[in-house]
């Protein structure tokens, strides 16, 4: 487990293969909530917070998603838990457990996001180079769409080398949102 320091929140942050994540079934824990920023899913297993999206589609397309990369024992809708997750996200100072899975190289790239800190955006070029991948800034752009995490994994605070936004997996309007909430704006 791997701590990283906010402003708001302490995270601590399981990396797992994905090849691994399959091996050990899962008890998924999920639900629906507002947020600040709009509908959100939000997922965990008992090591921590493993999807928090915002809503683009019905809420059947979300509901499997923790299933593409969990081998799953139980998985229950608690819409209460996903509202006391973005209470304790929005509104406190806890610290929070997140489950993050993927390949070895998307892991590298989200870690370099959560390092990334409150107070910047950056590029994907940047990101690329901190995550050890200088040369793959597509792919590192591919890997960040992948973010299952949005808001605590600041994916939102990627941009263009140019200063345009480039692409967010919750749509470029609640980009937008975020980001100037944040003052962090450079549109």
């Amino acid at each position: 487990m791997i701590k990283h320091e906010q402003p708001n929140h302490v995270i601590n942050a399981t990396y797992e293969d994905i090849k691994t994540s399959r091996k050990f079934p899962q008890e998924i824990t999920f639900g629906f909530c507002g947020s600040p920023y709009g509908r959100v899913f939000v997922a965990k297993t008992r090591k921590g917070l493993c999807n928090l999206e915002f809503i683009q589609h019905d809420e059947d397309f979300y509901m499997h998603k923790p299933g593409k990369k969990f081998t799953i024992t139980t998985i229950s809708r608690d819409d209460e838990f996903a509202s006391a997750t973005v209470n304790k996200i929005y509104n406190s100072n806890d610290k929070l457990n997140l489950h993050l899975v993927g390949t070895q190289f998307q892991l590298k790239v989200w870690q370099a996001l959560l390092n990334l800190g409150r107070d910047r955006v950056c590029s994907y070029t940047e990101i690329a180079q901190q995550a050890g991948f200088p040369d793959s800034v597509r792919a590192v752009a591919n890997a960040i769409g992948k973010n299952p995490v949005h808001y605590l994994v600041p994916c939102h605070r990627v941009v263009r080398k140019n200063g345009s936004l480039g692409g967010y997996a919750g749509g470029l309007d609640k980009k937008k949102q975020l980001l100037a909430f944040e003052n962090l704006c450079p549109c």
